[in-house]
């Protein structure tokens, strides 16, 4: 059962950003894909004209190739963004943040979502020549050789780029503009990097708030039918969230251990089963959102 604890912790606002460059790194994620559009001006005329539009009104693409040809693409980018957010933490505009704990299971899952990234790449590049083949008809008048590349070039249009980075501290700069300034900008870099940090520990939170008061509320409705990842997801943050903190947290790693403790003693068919099991399944969760709800007042 989840007993709450009064013991004192290290809220993320205590972060200290020399600290956290050296247990953490930024990572960027960057997937791209030929679009497979191309403006077609002849066209965008004809329907601004006809309509009396203003010329810059409306555009007209042309779908090169069908629809469905680059589905596999766009899922496999799709499920590598995702586990790419999941595994990580808000840090910037572009960047997340990665706790050195979490390291293994980010490499290992973006090394999964790599090959499969790559495997969709070769796929379509594979097909590509024979949509090239049947584009005239599927385009009538408006086919255009020049708007097919050739297929190495197509290749190239291809990719998944990882980029890892330390996270900035006051000293990663060599500059001379009088000690005044070098102090001004350190503690710019500081306060910027420990913002980000807390702001980073928020979501982290949150995320498990989320999942937690998803559960609860689905377990608390007896005739409510829920998918098997309403088990697993509330599993899958409670297994990662303490790797993924960016400072070591024993309320979060006790909360974490009884939520686990949860989902180890039933599965989603037991719980479907069983109106006993579902009870107090839910009375648990509850007690574990208090918790979490406990542990983020005041703390951001």
């Amino acid at each position: 059962m989840i007993q709450v604890a009064s013991q004192s912790r290290i809220t993320a606002a205590d972060l200290a950003a020399s600290a956290l460059s050296r247990r953490a790194m930024t990572v960027s994620l960057s997937l791209s894909a030929w679009g497979a559009q191309r403006l077609d001006r002849t066209a965008t005329k004809k329907y601004t004209r006809s309509n009396q539009m203003a010329d810059d009104a409306a555009k007209v693409h042309k779908l090169l190739v069908p629809k469905d040809a680059l589905d596999p693409v766009t899922k496999a980018h799709g499920r590598a963004s995702d586990r790419h957010r999941n595994l990580t933490l808000p840090w910037g505009d572009k960047s997340r943040i990665l706790s050195a704990a979490a390291y293994f299971d980010y490499s290992q899952a973006m090394a999964e979502e790599r090959a499969n990234c790559e495997a969709a790449h070769r796929g379509f590049v594979a097909v590509y020549p024979d949509l090239v083949t049947s584009a005239p008809n599927r385009l009538g008048q408006q086919y255009c050789a020049s708007d097919f590349p050739s297929a190495d070039v197509i290749a190239r249009k291809f990719g998944f780029k990882l980029s890892v980075m330390p996270v900035p501290h006051g000293d990663d700069f060599r500059l001379i503009l009088g000690d005044e300034i070098e102090a001004e900008i350190r503690r710019d870099i500081e306060e910027t990097v420990k913002r980000r940090g807390s702001e980073a520990q928020r979501d982290l939170w949150t995320r498990l708030l989320t999942t937690v008061r998803h559960f609860a509320s689905t377990m608390a409705e007896e005739k409510r039918t829920f998918q098997r990842t309403t088990v697993t997801n509330l599993a899958e943050i409670a297994t990662i969230a303490p790797k993924l903190s960016l400072d070591p947290d024993p309320e979060l790693e006790r909360i974490c251990a009884e939520i686990l403790a949860i989902t180890d003693s039933c599965d989603a068919e037991s719980l479907r089963a069983s109106t006993k099991l579902r009870g107090r399944a839910a009375e648990e969760a509850t007690a574990a959102l208090r918790q979490i709800e406990t542990a983020m007042q005041g703390a951001f």
